[in-house]
Protein backbone atom coordinates (compact mmCIF):
# COMPACT_ATOMS: atom_id res chain seq x y z
CA UNK A 1 0.00 0.00 0.00
CA UNK A 2 1.11 3.56 -0.74
CA UNK A 3 -0.14 6.93 0.44
CA UNK A 4 -0.27 10.54 -0.70
CA UNK A 5 -1.00 13.75 1.18
CA UNK A 6 -2.21 16.96 -0.46
CA UNK A 7 -3.02 20.24 1.25
CA UNK A 8 -3.08 24.02 0.85
CA UNK A 9 0.56 24.13 -0.32
CA UNK A 10 0.07 21.30 -2.80
CA UNK A 11 1.47 17.79 -2.59
CA UNK A 12 3.20 17.04 0.73
CA UNK A 13 3.76 13.28 0.51
CA UNK A 14 3.92 11.54 -2.86
CA UNK A 15 3.58 7.81 -3.41
CA UNK A 16 5.16 6.77 -0.08
CA UNK A 17 4.98 3.09 0.84
CA UNK A 18 3.37 2.08 4.14
CA UNK A 19 6.53 0.04 4.69
CA UNK A 20 8.76 3.13 4.42
CA UNK A 21 6.86 5.64 6.54
CA UNK A 22 8.09 5.33 10.13
CA UNK A 23 10.60 3.75 12.54
CA UNK A 24 13.83 2.58 10.86
CA UNK A 25 12.02 2.11 7.55
CA UNK A 26 11.94 5.79 6.60
CA UNK A 27 15.11 7.34 5.28
CA UNK A 28 14.33 10.85 6.51
CA UNK A 29 12.15 12.60 9.04
CA UNK A 30 8.65 11.14 9.59
CA UNK A 31 7.33 14.38 11.16
CA UNK A 32 5.03 16.36 8.85
CA UNK A 33 5.10 20.09 9.57
CA UNK A 34 1.78 21.24 8.17
CA UNK A 35 0.11 24.67 8.05
CA UNK A 36 -3.58 25.13 8.83
CA UNK A 37 -5.98 24.15 6.07
CA UNK A 38 -7.83 21.29 4.40
CA UNK A 39 -5.99 18.07 3.53
CA UNK A 40 -6.69 14.92 1.56
CA UNK A 41 -4.88 11.67 2.36
CA UNK A 42 -5.10 9.08 -0.41
CA UNK A 43 -4.31 5.37 -0.03
CA UNK A 44 -3.64 3.35 -3.17
CA UNK A 45 -2.51 -0.18 -3.82
CA UNK A 46 0.61 -0.90 -5.84
CA UNK A 47 -0.44 -2.36 -9.16
CA UNK A 48 -3.27 -4.83 -8.53
CA UNK A 49 -2.77 -4.91 -4.74
CA UNK A 50 -6.00 -5.22 -2.77
CA UNK A 51 -6.81 -5.83 0.88
CA UNK A 52 -7.18 -4.11 4.20
CA UNK A 53 -4.91 -1.45 5.69
CA UNK A 54 -4.56 0.57 8.86
CA UNK A 55 -2.86 3.85 9.69
CA UNK A 56 -3.00 6.63 12.24
CA UNK A 57 -2.08 10.31 12.01
CA UNK A 58 -0.61 11.47 15.33
CA UNK A 59 -0.71 15.10 16.45
CA UNK A 60 2.53 15.71 18.34
CA UNK A 61 0.87 18.58 20.21
CA UNK A 62 -1.23 15.88 21.94
CA UNK A 63 1.80 13.85 23.07
CA UNK A 64 1.92 12.47 26.62
CA UNK A 65 3.74 14.72 29.07
CA UNK A 66 6.74 13.18 30.85
CA UNK A 67 8.77 14.45 33.78
CA UNK A 68 12.54 14.33 33.20
CA UNK A 69 14.15 12.07 35.78
CA UNK A 70 11.00 9.97 36.25
CA UNK A 71 11.08 6.59 34.45
CA UNK A 72 8.43 5.90 31.83
CA UNK A 73 6.87 2.43 31.65
CA UNK A 74 4.31 1.79 28.92
CA UNK A 75 2.87 -0.56 26.30
CA UNK A 76 2.67 -0.57 22.50
CA UNK A 77 -0.57 -2.27 21.53
CA UNK A 78 -0.24 -3.33 18.80
CA UNK A 79 3.54 -3.64 18.73
CA UNK A 80 3.75 -1.75 15.43
CA UNK A 81 2.08 1.37 16.87
CA UNK A 82 3.85 4.61 17.85
CA UNK A 83 3.64 6.63 21.06
CA UNK A 84 4.79 10.22 21.58
CA UNK A 85 6.00 11.89 24.78
CA UNK A 86 6.97 15.49 25.43
CA UNK A 87 9.04 17.50 27.88
CA UNK A 88 10.20 21.11 28.06
CA UNK A 89 13.87 22.09 28.06
CA UNK A 90 15.84 25.31 28.35
CA UNK A 91 18.52 26.25 25.84
CA UNK A 92 21.73 24.44 26.77
CA UNK A 93 20.09 21.74 28.90
CA UNK A 94 21.95 18.42 28.90
CA UNK A 95 20.05 15.12 28.92
CA UNK A 96 20.88 11.47 28.50
CA UNK A 97 18.31 8.83 27.65
CA UNK A 98 18.54 5.52 29.55
CA UNK A 99 16.97 2.47 27.93
CA UNK A 100 15.21 0.51 30.69
CA UNK A 101 14.30 -2.62 28.74
CA UNK A 102 11.53 -3.91 26.52
CA UNK A 103 9.60 -7.08 25.66
CA UNK A 104 7.98 -8.03 22.38
CA UNK A 105 9.56 -5.09 20.55
CA UNK A 106 12.46 -6.57 18.61
CA UNK A 107 12.61 -3.90 15.92
CA UNK A 108 11.35 -0.76 17.64
CA UNK A 109 13.02 2.61 17.01
CA UNK A 110 13.22 5.70 19.16
CA UNK A 111 13.73 9.27 18.14
CA UNK A 112 14.06 12.73 19.72
CA UNK A 113 12.53 15.70 17.87
CA UNK A 114 13.39 19.30 18.79
CA UNK A 115 10.97 22.29 18.84
CA UNK A 116 11.69 22.94 15.14
CA UNK A 117 11.04 19.31 14.09
CA UNK A 118 14.74 18.50 13.65
CA UNK A 119 15.87 14.99 14.61
CA UNK A 120 18.32 15.09 17.55
CA UNK A 121 18.84 11.33 17.54
CA UNK A 122 17.25 8.25 16.02
CA UNK A 123 18.38 4.67 16.71
CA UNK A 124 17.18 1.16 17.56
CA UNK A 125 15.29 1.00 20.86
CA UNK A 126 17.62 -1.49 22.51
CA UNK A 127 20.27 0.66 24.18
CA UNK A 128 20.70 3.96 26.00
CA UNK A 129 21.50 7.24 24.26
CA UNK A 130 24.38 9.32 25.59
CA UNK A 131 24.27 12.94 26.69
CA UNK A 132 22.81 15.42 24.22
CA UNK A 133 22.98 19.20 24.48
CA UNK A 134 19.62 20.71 23.59
CA UNK A 135 20.46 24.04 21.99
CA UNK A 136 16.92 25.40 21.59
CA UNK A 137 14.46 26.23 24.33
CA UNK A 138 11.02 24.68 23.95
CA UNK A 139 9.14 21.40 23.71
CA UNK A 140 10.97 18.19 22.77
CA UNK A 141 9.23 15.01 21.61
CA UNK A 142 10.32 11.42 22.21
CA UNK A 143 8.87 8.95 19.70
CA UNK A 144 8.73 5.21 20.44
CA UNK A 145 8.07 3.77 16.97
CA UNK A 146 7.03 0.18 16.52
CA UNK A 147 8.16 -1.58 13.35
CA UNK A 148 5.40 -2.17 10.77
CA UNK A 149 6.19 -5.90 10.59
CA UNK A 150 5.96 -6.56 14.35
CA UNK A 151 2.89 -8.29 15.79
CA UNK A 152 1.44 -8.77 19.24
CA UNK A 153 1.86 -6.42 22.20
CA UNK A 154 5.09 -4.92 23.51
CA UNK A 155 6.12 -3.34 26.79
CA UNK A 156 9.01 -0.95 27.38
CA UNK A 157 10.66 1.54 29.70
CA UNK A 158 12.97 4.53 29.33
CA UNK A 159 13.96 7.72 31.08
CA UNK A 160 14.92 11.27 30.14
CA UNK A 161 17.63 12.09 32.66
CA UNK A 162 18.79 15.70 33.28
CA UNK A 163 22.57 16.22 33.31
CA UNK A 164 22.99 19.97 33.88
CA UNK A 165 23.13 22.98 31.59
CA UNK A 166 25.82 24.57 29.46
CA UNK A 167 24.47 27.82 27.91
CA UNK A 168 24.84 27.93 24.12
CA UNK A 169 27.52 30.18 22.66
CA UNK A 170 26.13 33.58 21.69
CA UNK A 171 26.44 34.49 18.02
CA UNK A 172 29.04 37.16 17.31
CA UNK A 173 29.59 39.40 14.29
CA UNK A 174 28.72 42.73 12.75
CA UNK A 175 25.05 43.68 13.21
CA UNK A 176 23.18 43.41 9.91
CA UNK A 177 20.19 45.54 8.95
CA UNK A 178 17.61 43.61 6.94
CA UNK A 179 16.91 45.39 3.66
CA UNK A 180 20.26 47.22 3.53
CA UNK A 181 23.16 46.49 1.18
CA UNK A 182 26.13 44.82 2.89
CA UNK A 183 29.64 45.22 1.43
CA UNK A 184 32.75 43.48 2.70
CA UNK A 185 36.23 42.34 1.73
CA UNK A 186 37.99 39.08 2.50
CA UNK A 187 41.77 39.32 2.47
CA UNK A 188 42.37 35.55 2.30
CA UNK A 189 40.46 32.47 1.18
CA UNK A 190 40.39 31.07 4.72
CA UNK A 191 38.94 34.24 6.23
CA UNK A 192 35.32 34.48 7.37
CA UNK A 193 33.13 37.54 7.87
CA UNK A 194 30.23 37.15 10.29
CA UNK A 195 27.02 39.17 10.58
CA UNK A 196 24.23 38.93 13.13
CA UNK A 197 20.56 39.85 13.25
CA UNK A 198 17.48 39.06 15.33
CA UNK A 199 13.94 38.34 14.20
CA UNK A 200 11.18 39.29 16.62
CA UNK A 201 8.76 36.96 14.83
CA UNK A 202 8.72 34.50 11.96
CA UNK A 203 9.71 36.04 8.62
CA UNK A 204 10.15 35.24 4.93
CA UNK A 205 13.61 36.47 3.93
CA UNK A 206 15.55 36.43 0.67
CA UNK A 207 19.33 36.52 0.09
CA UNK A 208 20.04 38.92 -2.79
CA UNK A 209 23.57 38.20 -4.02
CA UNK A 210 25.48 41.03 -5.70
CA UNK A 211 28.94 39.57 -6.27
CA UNK A 212 29.10 39.62 -10.07
CA UNK A 213 31.43 37.03 -11.56
CA UNK A 214 33.30 35.77 -8.47
CA UNK A 215 32.40 32.10 -8.35
CA UNK A 216 33.90 31.26 -4.96
CA UNK A 217 32.07 33.35 -2.36
CA UNK A 218 29.81 31.21 -0.19
CA UNK A 219 27.47 31.95 2.70
CA UNK A 220 25.94 30.06 5.60
CA UNK A 221 23.12 30.88 8.00
CA UNK A 222 22.65 29.58 11.55
CA UNK A 223 19.78 30.30 13.88
CA UNK A 224 17.54 28.85 16.58
CA UNK A 225 16.62 25.83 14.44
CA UNK A 226 20.29 25.10 13.66
CA UNK A 227 21.96 25.35 10.27
CA UNK A 228 19.47 26.92 7.83
CA UNK A 229 21.86 27.38 4.87
CA UNK A 230 25.10 25.45 4.50
CA UNK A 231 27.90 26.96 2.40
CA UNK A 232 25.69 28.10 -0.49
CA UNK A 233 27.41 29.78 -3.43
CA UNK A 234 26.53 33.41 -4.08
CA UNK A 235 26.02 32.32 -7.69
CA UNK A 236 23.31 29.81 -6.72
CA UNK A 237 21.33 31.94 -4.30
CA UNK A 238 18.76 33.86 -6.34
CA UNK A 239 17.20 34.27 -9.76
CA UNK A 240 17.00 31.30 -12.11
CA UNK A 241 20.06 29.75 -10.44
CA UNK A 242 18.12 28.35 -7.47
CA UNK A 243 14.86 26.41 -7.30
CA UNK A 244 13.50 28.28 -4.29
CA UNK A 245 15.39 31.11 -2.53
CA UNK A 246 12.75 31.70 0.16
CA UNK A 247 14.06 31.55 3.74
CA UNK A 248 11.09 30.85 6.03
CA UNK A 249 12.68 31.58 9.41
CA UNK A 250 11.33 31.45 12.97
CA UNK A 251 11.91 34.18 15.53
CA UNK A 252 15.33 34.24 17.19
CA UNK A 253 18.97 35.22 16.80
CA UNK A 254 20.93 34.47 13.62
CA UNK A 255 24.49 34.53 12.31
CA UNK A 256 25.29 34.84 8.60
CA UNK A 257 28.87 34.06 7.54
CA UNK A 258 30.68 34.71 4.25
CA UNK A 259 33.82 32.82 3.20
CA UNK A 260 35.54 31.06 0.28
CA UNK A 261 37.31 33.74 -1.75
CA UNK A 262 39.41 36.88 -1.64
CA UNK A 263 38.13 40.26 -2.70
CA UNK A 264 34.98 42.31 -2.31
CA UNK A 265 31.46 40.90 -2.02
CA UNK A 266 28.00 42.43 -1.74
CA UNK A 267 24.62 41.13 -0.66
CA UNK A 268 21.33 42.23 0.86
CA UNK A 269 19.02 40.21 3.09
CA UNK A 270 15.50 41.22 2.10
CA UNK A 271 12.16 40.77 3.86
CA UNK A 272 9.04 39.91 1.86
CA UNK A 273 7.14 42.52 3.88
CA UNK A 274 9.27 45.23 2.21
CA UNK A 275 7.17 45.06 -0.96
CA UNK A 276 5.30 47.54 -3.10
CA UNK A 277 1.56 46.93 -3.25
CA UNK A 278 -0.06 46.74 -6.69
CA UNK A 279 -3.49 45.98 -8.12
CA UNK A 280 -3.64 43.02 -10.53
CA UNK A 281 -4.64 44.21 -13.98
CA UNK A 282 -2.55 47.37 -13.79
CA UNK A 283 0.81 47.71 -15.53
CA UNK A 284 3.84 47.62 -13.23
CA UNK A 285 6.86 49.36 -14.78
CA UNK A 286 10.09 50.03 -12.93
CA UNK A 287 13.90 49.86 -12.88
CA UNK A 288 16.31 47.47 -11.15
CA UNK A 289 19.35 49.40 -10.01
CA UNK A 290 21.80 47.73 -10.06
CA UNK A 291 20.60 45.26 -12.67
CA UNK A 292 21.39 42.25 -10.46
CA UNK A 293 19.25 43.43 -7.51
CA UNK A 294 15.80 42.15 -6.47
CA UNK A 295 12.49 43.82 -5.63
CA UNK A 296 9.12 42.54 -4.36
CA UNK A 297 5.48 43.35 -5.13
CA UNK A 298 2.39 42.16 -3.28
CA UNK A 299 -1.34 41.85 -3.83
CA UNK A 300 -4.22 40.17 -2.02
CA UNK A 301 -5.86 37.18 -3.68
CA UNK A 302 -8.54 34.62 -2.95
CA UNK A 303 -8.29 30.85 -3.29
CA UNK A 304 -9.80 29.85 -6.62
CA UNK A 305 -9.22 33.18 -8.38
CA UNK A 306 -7.73 32.79 -11.86
CA UNK A 307 -4.91 34.91 -13.30
CA UNK A 308 -2.54 35.02 -16.22
CA UNK A 309 0.88 36.67 -16.56
CA UNK A 310 1.69 38.66 -19.69
CA UNK A 311 5.47 39.05 -19.99
CA UNK A 312 6.83 42.33 -21.39
CA UNK A 313 10.14 43.21 -23.12
CA UNK A 314 13.01 44.38 -20.90
CA UNK A 315 15.85 46.80 -21.61
CA UNK A 316 19.24 47.57 -20.08
CA UNK A 317 19.92 44.05 -18.77
CA UNK A 318 22.67 41.77 -19.98
CA UNK A 319 20.54 38.83 -18.78
CA UNK A 320 16.78 38.62 -18.38
CA UNK A 321 15.53 38.92 -14.78
CA UNK A 322 13.64 36.04 -13.22
CA UNK A 323 10.14 36.29 -11.76
CA UNK A 324 8.33 34.17 -9.15
CA UNK A 325 4.89 34.26 -7.57
CA UNK A 326 4.73 33.09 -3.96
CA UNK A 327 1.46 32.07 -2.30
CA UNK A 328 0.68 33.17 1.29
CA UNK A 329 1.99 29.86 2.68
CA UNK A 330 5.29 30.18 0.82
CA UNK A 331 4.80 27.76 -2.07
CA UNK A 332 5.69 28.87 -5.60
CA UNK A 333 2.74 29.31 -7.97
CA UNK A 334 4.78 30.30 -11.03
CA UNK A 335 8.44 30.89 -11.89
CA UNK A 336 9.96 31.98 -15.22
CA UNK A 337 11.79 34.82 -16.97
CA UNK A 338 9.92 38.08 -16.53
CA UNK A 339 9.44 38.53 -20.27
CA UNK A 340 7.67 35.17 -20.65
CA UNK A 341 3.91 34.58 -20.67
CA UNK A 342 2.09 32.26 -18.31
CA UNK A 343 -1.38 31.07 -19.26
CA UNK A 344 -4.21 30.84 -16.76
CA UNK A 345 -3.30 29.64 -13.28
CA UNK A 346 -5.42 29.37 -10.13
CA UNK A 347 -4.55 30.86 -6.74
CA UNK A 348 -4.37 28.06 -4.15
CA UNK A 349 -4.88 30.11 -0.98
CA UNK A 350 -6.50 33.30 0.29
CA UNK A 351 -4.11 35.98 1.50
CA UNK A 352 -1.10 38.05 0.43
CA UNK A 353 0.79 36.99 -2.69
CA UNK A 354 4.36 38.12 -3.41
CA UNK A 355 5.83 38.70 -6.87
CA UNK A 356 9.64 38.73 -7.04
CA UNK A 357 11.63 40.46 -9.79
CA UNK A 358 15.12 38.97 -9.51
CA UNK A 359 18.09 40.38 -11.41
CA UNK A 360 20.67 37.77 -12.42
CA UNK A 361 23.82 37.69 -10.30
CA UNK A 362 26.02 37.73 -13.45
CA UNK A 363 24.47 40.97 -14.69
CA UNK A 364 26.96 43.78 -13.97
CA UNK A 365 25.00 46.50 -15.75
CA UNK A 366 24.12 49.61 -13.78
CA UNK A 367 20.37 49.23 -14.26
CA UNK A 368 17.62 47.63 -16.30
CA UNK A 369 13.96 48.31 -17.05
CA UNK A 370 11.11 45.81 -16.75
CA UNK A 371 7.31 45.71 -16.77
CA UNK A 372 4.56 43.20 -16.12
CA UNK A 373 0.74 43.30 -16.08
CA UNK A 374 -0.50 40.36 -13.99
CA UNK A 375 -4.20 40.22 -14.71
CA UNK A 376 -7.31 38.37 -13.60
CA UNK A 377 -8.77 36.06 -16.25
CA UNK A 378 -12.17 35.94 -14.55
CA UNK A 379 -13.72 36.05 -11.12
CA UNK A 380 -14.83 32.43 -11.38
CA UNK A 381 -13.60 30.23 -8.57
CA UNK A 382 -13.40 26.52 -9.03
CA UNK A 383 -14.31 24.08 -6.32
CA UNK A 384 -14.37 20.33 -6.82
CA UNK A 385 -17.83 19.15 -5.75
CA UNK A 386 -18.07 16.28 -3.31
CA UNK A 387 -20.27 13.41 -4.40
CA UNK A 388 -21.05 9.92 -3.27
CA UNK A 389 -20.00 7.12 -5.58
CA UNK A 390 -19.20 3.43 -5.61
CA UNK A 391 -15.45 2.79 -5.65
CA UNK A 392 -13.98 -0.42 -7.08
CA UNK A 393 -11.69 -2.32 -4.75
CA UNK A 394 -8.47 -1.27 -6.52
CA UNK A 395 -9.30 2.44 -6.69
CA UNK A 396 -7.65 4.87 -4.26
CA UNK A 397 -9.33 5.59 -0.91
CA UNK A 398 -9.31 9.19 0.26
CA UNK A 399 -9.66 10.65 3.74
CA UNK A 400 -10.07 14.39 4.30
CA UNK A 401 -9.22 16.35 7.42
CA UNK A 402 -8.73 19.98 8.46
CA UNK A 403 -6.00 21.55 10.59
CA UNK A 404 -7.03 24.71 12.42
CA UNK A 405 -3.59 25.77 13.63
Amino acid sequence: MRWYLDGPTGNVVNNRSFTASDAQSIGGNPVLRLPAGDYTLTVSGSGDTTGGYQFQLLDLAAALALTPGTPVSDTLNPANATKAYQFTAAAGDLYFFPYLGSSGLNNTWWRLIDPYNNIIFGQPFNSSVGTNSLSAAGTYTVLIEGYIGDNGVGTYGFNVQPAGNVPPTTFTGTPLTIGSLVSGTLAADANTDAYTFTLGGSANLYFDAGTGFNVNFRWSLRGPAGLAVNSRSFLNSDGADITDPLLALPAGSYQLTVTGATGTYKFALLNFTNAAVFAPGTMVSNTLSPANSTVFYQFNGNAGDRYYFNGQPTSGFSQTPYCRLYAPLGNIVMAQNINADVDTFTLPQTGTYTVTVEGRVFDNNASGNYAFPSAARSATRFRRPASAMSIPSRCPRRRRFTLTR
